[in-house]
């Protein structure tokens, strides 16, 4: 593997010939924020692959996240620019063509935006727990000096090393909880905008990014969620405009519609600007989740099933039974 660096400066994109992998990839690993930033200004690393569109890769804000890890390869001509006044130092390395592609930590904690990180993918669990299996046979083999042959685990839990060994199994085990709850969090919700309810904060940590959502010209960036949900990025705002957080009041314009029909139940463009607290569950999931992390002036379009919206019993007169919706959202404020 060789070592790879570049700075990418404001209003001047840097284009990375695929000639220059020789056959294999570049494996892109970290972004930095420039040393000569502004406070409290947002910059945004964009790339785009071959003759598809723009898509971003990561925000960085100075004193909040001025680093990103990153886990993403190229073999095709890429071309890196920023959306902001500072500049962003890219770091990686080649795979030369050869070599099997070993990827690092495939959780992608920073390929956010505005949001948590994503989901470990299938390879990560399965590796996870093999690993957990053979931890968990290494503590079975402390046992055997202290069992009879036939017992169970649970007959010999005492004191001593006995009691060390079964904190060290139920250890195993509520981290493997953990990983599968983390999965499946985001397809249990099925809340409604009418009933204010508590909302879990790792309902919100799915998220995937697939660069081949902007494999085609005009394609904004999507958020995929493993229950369907979907968050296109459609314009941007400020850089630096107040963002939309847990706790938050903020102000929409929206309009929305069937995903079936496209026909329109519902919208307040023209009008007063529909204002809520964000995440505290006083509007359906999928809003709670789908509008975090935007700034002012940015606008989404989110599409959102049954059980993030209004669930089996619908709306009636207006919304039907199971019914994936699709909203429009500009956000206008945020107190």
């Amino acid at each position: 593997m060789v070592f790879w660096g570049v700075e990418v400066r404001p209003k001047k994109s840097f284009k990375q010939s695929s000639e220059a992998f020789e056959g294999g990839k570049l494996h892109l690993s970290q972004a930095t924020l420039g040393l000569h930033s502004k406070a409290n200004e947002r910059t945004v690393v964009a790339c785009k692959v071959g003759d598809g569109s723009k898509f971003f890769l990561c925000s960085l804000i100075p004193g909040v996240m001025e680093s990103c890890s990153l886990d993403l390869l190229f073999d095709q001509d890429v071309v890196f620019s920023v959306v902001g006044s500072a500049s962003v130092h890219l770091a990686g390395y080649y795979l030369p063509a050869d070599m099997p592609e070993v990827m690092g930590d495939e959780s992608n904690e920073d390929l956010t935006f505005g949001g948590p990180s994503v989901v470990p993918d299938n390879a990560e669990k399965k590796k996870k727990k093999k690993k957990k299996k053979a931890e968990g046979k290494e503590a079975q083999k402390l046992n055997k000096k202290e069992v009879t042959k036939g017992s169970t685990q649970s007959d010999t839990v005492g004191s001593g090393e006995n009691a060390n060994t079964q904190k060290l199994v139920e250890g195993l085990a509520k981290e493997k909880r953990n990983v599968s709850s983390t999965v499946n969090d985001v397809s249990a919700a099925t809340k409604t905008p009418d009933k204010p309810q508590s909302l879990k904060t790792d309902d919100q940590t799915p998220i995937l990014l697939n660069p081949k959502s902007a494999s085609k010209k005009g394609t904004p960036v999507v958020r995929r969620y493993p229950n369907g949900f979907e968050v296109e990025e459609i314009s941007m705002g400020k850089p630096d405009g107040k963002q939309a957080k847990p706790g938050k009041r903020v102000s929409m314009h929206y309009t929305g519609k069937l995903k079936s029909n496209g026909k329109i139940f519902d919208s307040n463009i023209g009008k007063k600007a529909f204002e809520f607290r964000l995440g505290v569950g006083e509007v359906i999931k999928g809003w709670d989740i789908g509008v975090n992390g935007m700034r002012i002036g940015d606008r989404r379009r989110m599409t959102i099933p049954p059980q993030m919206a209004y669930g089996a019993s619908g709306v009636p007169g207006t919304i039907p039974q199971n019914a994936w919706l699709i909203f429009d959202v500009e956000l206008v404020n945020v107190k």
